[in-house]
């Protein structure tokens, strides 16, 4: 039996609709990445406090886990010292902070 066009046309449209999903899909998972990292930039911004001066701000409900500072950043002076006591330093001498987790808030340690 001779086979005709007419004969592969509707598999060739199903792959052609099969490539467009494909194609649909891929620039989605693009977007997806990209939207990913842009989350993680937002977040990585909202926890630096590097150099930041929050001597006089009150931090009772202010989640502190995760947070980064420096060594010039101004705490209000009855936090320095347990916030020393609950960071670790990113890197040896990079004098880049980070309060470690299991920290709720100021409030927690009055």
């Amino acid at each position: 039996m001779a086979w005709t066009l007419d004969d592969y046309t509707p598999a060739l449209a199903r792959d052609l609709d099969f490539a467009d999903v494909i194609r649909h899909l891929n620039r989605g998972l693009g977007r997806a990445r990209a939207i990913s990292r842009d989350i993680a930039d937002i977040q990585a911004a909202l926890d630096d406090f590097t150099n930041a001066d929050l001597s006089d701000i009150d931090l009772a409900r202010v989640f502190l886990e995760g947070l980064r500072w420096s060594a010039s950043t101004r705490w209000p002076a009855h936090l320095t010292e347990q916030i020393c006591q609950l960071s670790t330093e990113i890197a040896p001498g990079s004098g880049i902070f980070v309060i470690r987790g299991g920290t709720t808030n100021a409030s927690t340690l009055v």
